[in-house]
């Protein structure tokens, strides 16, 4: 290992720097030899624009982050972000046992390369006597590229190390100036406040938790509860138009006067089509047709039934004395 009292790295070494006792010794050659069964990891971030791993933000968070590990001195890993106009903070750091911002006994001095959306450079940070890198700075909003590698510091024949044993773990980040996502926008509907008579409009409100800030539409359909579309309601399928700066839309459902012995019967508006980045808060509402065929709704009921059985004994009756004609 090249381990120096007064340096906040260990790496494997090919006695490179000054002073090596074995200079023709390659570390990471005799380590990785096949009698030793012990290979390099495979590499887990692409190192091409094409194939580069996008980084992830928390909900709510204006801070990117992603790992990766530098599993060769050959090794490069690219990452994909976008920002928003106005000051970056982008940073690579690697990992370390030790807390604190020194570093100590890490094995990776992390290199990074900044890059357009058209590969055009943007910068380069590999600080001397820092085993972290980070650019800070301003950039007009669009999508960015960063290339993190391990890197050397100084001259490695005085006083300093080469790229060589620069391997190991790492994480990025990238801050930015945007604002946290805003809430997602809630539709509801609404029934009627109390019940309809029949034959009456049964009025549901269909409503935005704020006001659009541009023409969308969501759709609502009727469904059969106790009452049935055709017998006790009309079917509807239709769509709500919200034109920007308005919240809310009353959608009237016709209820049919049938004027059967029947008591109270519900049905339902549901909403469906709802626009992404729209949150269904109430999907489904009820309305309650009020029986107003009057009486009461049991005594009507036990007088149509008391009918339907005097009707069905009378044509039994007439049925049993009927005889036939010689």
């Amino acid at each position: 290992m090249g381990g120096l009292a007064f340096s906040s790295i260990t790496q494997w070494a090919h006695g490179e720097y000054a002073s090596a006792s074995r200079p023709w010794q390659d570390d990471l050659s005799v380590i990785t030899k096949a009698a030793n069964g012990i290979s390099y990891r495979p590499d887990d971030v692409g190192g091409t624009f094409v194939n580069a791993k996008s980084l992830s933000r928390p909900l709510g968070q204006v801070t990117q982050t992603a790992s990766g590990l530098v599993e060769r001195n050959s090794d490069a890993d690219m990452f994909v972000f976008q920002v928003a106009a106005g000051s970056v903070d982008i940073r690579a750091t690697p990992l370390t046992l030790i807390s604190g911002t020194s570093y100590d006994g890490a094995n990776l001095d992390v290199g990074m390369t900044i890059y357009r959306f058209d590969g055009a450079l943007v910068a380069t940070v590999e600080p001397q006597g820092r085993l972290d890198a980070r650019f800070t700075g301003t950039l007009p909003a669009g999508k960015y590229f960063a290339k993190i590698y391990g890197t050397g510091n100084a001259n490695p024949e005085v006083d300093g190390y080469s790229n060589y044993g620069s391997l190991g773990q790492y994480t990025l980040s990238v801050t930015d100036s945007t604002p946290p996502p805003a809430a997602k926008p809630s539709v509801s509907v609404i029934g009627p406040a109390g019940a309809v008579a029949e034959g009456s409009p049964a009025a549901f409100t269909i409503r935005l938790g704020t006001a659009a800030t541009s023409q969308l539409q969501i759709g609502y359909r009727t469904v059969s509860g106790t009452a049935t579309a055709g017998k006790d309601f009309i079917s509807a399928t239709g769509y709500a138009t919200f034109k920007p700066g308005t919240s809310l839309v009353v959608i009237p459902i016709k209820t049919i006067d049938d004027k059967l012995a029947e008591g109270n019967e519900t049905f339902y508006v549901e909403i469906f089509s709802v626009p992404a980045g729209v949150t269904a808060a109430t999907q489904r509402a009820l309305a309650t047709i009020q029986f107003n065929d009057g009486g009461s709704p049991i005594a009507a009921a036990l007088s149509s039934a008391i009918a339907s059985a005097s009707a069905t004994s009378t044509s039994t009756k007439k049925s049993a004395t009927a005889r036939p004609r010689a």
